[in-house]
């Protein structure tokens, strides 16, 4: 009963923390994401405090903490590797991509988006699959490769829109 209570305390931090980003306050969203990862590590609850871990790497993203949020990403995706979590490795990667793009770490974020689109077609998943190569028109544009933007826009807007047509 006390870990039910105190794995639900940390679910309301997470929560908190969620609508704190929502709003824009990251401040008060990172101290809650912090409380949250801290309750979920000390019962154990490994994959829930990824979770955690992964909130507080957007936060510093958003901050413009590259280095602390690729430290976070980097755990966070340790523990689904682990776990053998796939999409979540996957999303992770997305993340790190992202991050690296930011930081103008080319090959970096070209690899790890690669990484997701591997790993969306091994788990058949057309969100990553679209995300990923999202990504890849981002890295292209960057570089003034619009040919090669183009290309992955258009894989891209393929996966979109066979989401879109099953969400309706």
């Amino acid at each position: 009963e006390k870990l039910k209570d105190s794995a639900a305390v940390a679910l309301a931090y997470s929560d908190i923390g969620n609508t704190y980003t929502r709003v824009n306050k990251l401040k008060e969203a990172l101290n809650y994401h912090l409380k949250s990862y801290a309750l979920r590590d000390k019962l154990g609850l490994t994959e829930k405090a990824a979770g955690s871990i992964s909130n507080i790497a957007v936060i510093y993203k958003q901050l413009g903490n590259y280095k602390e949020a690729l430290d976070y990403m980097h755990r966070s995706l340790k523990i689904y590797e682990e776990a053998g979590d796939e999409l979540r490795q996957a999303s992770v990667l997305g993340n790190i991509a992202n991050v690296y793009l930011n930081y103008n770490k080319y090959q970096p974020a070209k690899d790890n988006y690669n990484k997701v689109i591997r790993l969306a077609k091994k788990n058949n998943s057309n969100p990553l699959l679209a995300s990923g190569y999202s990504g890849l028109v981002k890295y292209y544009y960057q570089l003034n490769q619009f040919d090669d933007a183009l290309k992955f826009g258009l894989l891209a807007a393929k996966y979109l829109k066979e989401l879109n047509m099953k969400a309706d």
